[in-house]
């Protein structure tokens, strides 16, 4: 991203500069460039003198130079309007001093767009590109070279004179970057480690981004290092050649074009949407306002490659294009700085000072380009580099911090997943115990009406019977009536009794409360049961007031004495008794029931247990127990001192 705003702002500071520097018409004679030192590498950064046309002496040492005129290497024909002439010289007088008598020199010569001839006090030193027989270029070039000066070429102690031969084949021509000059091995030494540090760099990064465009095709997890994967390939054919390496791998002009033109209309885009990815921002209006006329560029970056013709539209629009790449740095600064402000986002630091070194690395180039007095050592594709291993590891901080939220999630979602499944299983327990209590309300159910229910159904059976027998008189009728009465309704409670319980055991018996006599009810309770009492010839009693009024469920009450008097009446023998005693105090009345029989063989704490049921209490002690925990009382056992049972209970008064 940055390397791309290196080049954005370099290109915008020398536009401007250069029209600084027309409109001031420069015409200070230049000083003469010295070259004394043996142990020392010159850069030739100056203001060479330039003409246009085929001129038959401008390699010589003697020319007439009152039509040149001063123009600074490096430099672009187009900055200066020169463009639209095929042939086009440079020349560039040196003092070589004494000591340089006996030695052969080298010079570096930049990457220039056409093929060029070079020349040294009228001496051919080097060439790069083809001609034809008509002198047009027939293949061009853009790589750095390196060439030999032989001692006898040049004139110690003397002005010799550097002449530069271009044949503007496309009418783009210009030097990009700095002649160098000095002892043959030293330049040669240079030439070299230029090379190398070119090839070992941008090969690295084409490499890193090949690898990172095939491991992230695809994946949308992955889409800022997919993008990212594909300005480094970009990057790695334009911006990052700046030292011209793919000059020597491609001669010809439309793909030498295309290779480094192209990058440079794409990238922008690609810096835009990977800057506001990893920023975290969403593109406004100037935002997708650069992102609709990246096509209208693109379109004539492809236009200008077919040929020189269309090469020449895309040269008048290329202030347009400076433009749109200054825009496009300005909208990725202010996304990188309201992130900076305000995003908490991973690895920010480590961007902001791989960008810091870009800008560094820009302005020295520049102040060295038009004061003269720097040298280009810090490379922009070095600072560039560097930028991309710190913006690379912040990629990489980014990713690891995404991984570690999504494992974070995942863990929080099989905990979560965890608990509902610990929350089911608790409701499929309970499901599963409550599904157990309904069958096991079944069994009982069944045994209770195979068992308590049979007998006084057969006792009717047989009471039915008698009415058959015709010698009866007149009084064992009405005995026989009575006894069939007292048998069925003894079996409407025991069906009543069967209602309760299961609807209690549904959920759907609800407390009523209303006030009622308790004695008239107890009375009640033992009317139901004389015949069966007198059968036996037990004694049935109440011990009380007269009245006692009670607020409570009626239903409830009847229910439970019910079953106790009809137990105790069961469980005792002839001649017994059983007797309901009502007690009042200021807080609570207390309802008990007394027996003489056989008493209750299970020990006192398993009374109430649903497992230990004898079949001849049926459902009746449980079933008193459980209704009575709906109006917060319980029931009582202990054994009578006159042998038998007492079951009691206790009810708070409610005003």
């Amino acid at each position: 991203m940055v390397q791309y705003m290196s080049l954005s702002i370099s290109t915008l500071i020398k536009f401007i500069l250069i029209l600084l520097t027309i409109s001031c018409q420069k015409n200070d004679k230049m000083r003469d460039m010295r070259v004394s030192n043996v142990s020392q590498v010159y850069s030739l950064r100056s203001e060479w003198k330039f003409q246009t046309g085929n001129i038959a002496d401008a390699a010589s040492a003697n020319y007439d130079d009152s039509r040149w005129r001063y123009l600074p290497v490096p430099g672009f024909w187009r900055d200066y309007g020169l463009l639209g002439n095929r042939h086009a010289w440079y020349r560039l007088p040196i003092l070589i001093g004494t000591n340089f008598a006996d030695k052969k020199l080298g010079i570096i010569v930049p990457g220039i767009f056409e093929g060029y001839e070079l020349f040294i006090n009228g001496h051919l030193i080097g060439r790069d590109g083809e001609t034809n027989e008509k002198g047009d270029l027939v293949k061009s070039t853009h790589k750095i070279n390196f060439y030999s000066i032989e001692p006898s070429f040049i004139r110690p102690g003397e002005k010799n004179t550097i002449a530069l031969h271009v044949l503007d084949q496309y009418n783009f021509g210009g030097i990009t970057g700095n002649f160098y000059i000095g002892k043959y091995e030293l330049v040669k030494a240079k030439f070299i480690f230029y090379i190398i540090r070119s090839v070992t760099l941008n090969g690295f990064f084409l490499l890193l981004g090949i690898s990172l465009f095939v491991a992230t095709i695809g994946k949308k997890n992955l889409s800022v290092f997919f993008l990212f994967s594909n300005i480094l390939i970009l990057s790695g054919f334009s911006i990052l050649f700046l030292d011209r390496i793919s000059g020597w791998l491609i001669t010809d002009f439309r793909l030498l074009h295309y290779s480094f033109f192209l990058p440079i209309a794409i990238t922008p885009v690609l810096y835009i949407y990977d800057a506001a990815i990893y920023f975290e921002h969403k593109l406004g209006f100037f935002g997708k306002f650069l992102v609709f006329s990246f096509f209208p560029i693109l379109i004539i970056t492809i236009l200008s490659g077919i040929n020189k013709e269309f090469l020449q539209f895309r040269n008048s629009f290329f202030m347009f294009i400076v433009v749109y790449d200054f825009l496009t740095l300005l909208y990725i600064c202010y996304m990188l700085v309201h992130a900076f402000i305000y995003k908490k986002i991973i690895g920010m630091k480590y961007i902001l000072f791989g960008s810091i070194i870009v800008i560094i690395s820009v302005l020295k180039v520049q102040i060295g380009f038009f004061t003269q007095q720097a040298d280009e050592e810090l490379h922009l594709s070095t600072s560039s580099g560097i930028f991309f291993l710190f913006f690379l590891y912040a990629l990489s901080l980014q990713y690891q911090d995404n991984l570690n939220k999504k494992r974070e999630m995942e863990l929080h979602y099989r905990e979560k997943l965890e608990e509902e499944i610990k929350q089911k299983t608790k409701s499929l327990v309970k499901t599963n115990e409550d599904l157990k209590a309904a069958n096991k309300m079944r069994d009982q159910l069944f045994s209770i009406i195979g068992h308590d229910l049979r007998s006084p159904i057969n006792a009717l059976k047989t009471v039915l019977h008698l009415f058959y027998d015709e010698t009866l008189t007149s009084e064992q009728q009405k005995s026989n009536i009575q006894q069939l009465t007292n048998l069925l309704e003894g079996s409407r409670i025991l069906l009543e009794n069967l209602l309760h319980w299961a609807s209690s055991q549904l959920g759907y018996s609800k407390v009523s409360l209303s006030e009622f006599d308790l004695v008239a009810l107890s009375k009640e309770v033992f009317r139901l049961y004389l015949y069966k009492a007198k059968q036996k010839s037990i004694h049935l009693r109440i011990v009380s007031d007269e009245t006692l009024t009670l607020k409570s469920d009626r239903n409830i009450i009847q229910m439970v004495l019910n079953n106790l008097v009809n137990n105790a009446i069961k469980f005792t023998p002839t001649s017994g008794k059983v007797e309901i005693h009502l007690i009042e105090t200021e807080t609570h009345v207390g309802i008990s029931v007394l027996d003489t029989g056989i008493g209750i063989s299970v020990e006192e704490k398993n009374v109430y247990n649903d497992n230990d049921r004898e079949i001849g209490t049926g459902i009746g002690l449980n079933l008193c127990k459980e209704f009575l925990s709906k109006i917060d009382s319980e029931l009582f056992y202990e054994k009578n001192p006159d042998g038998g049972s007492i079951f009691s209970f206790y009810l708070k008064k409610i005003v």
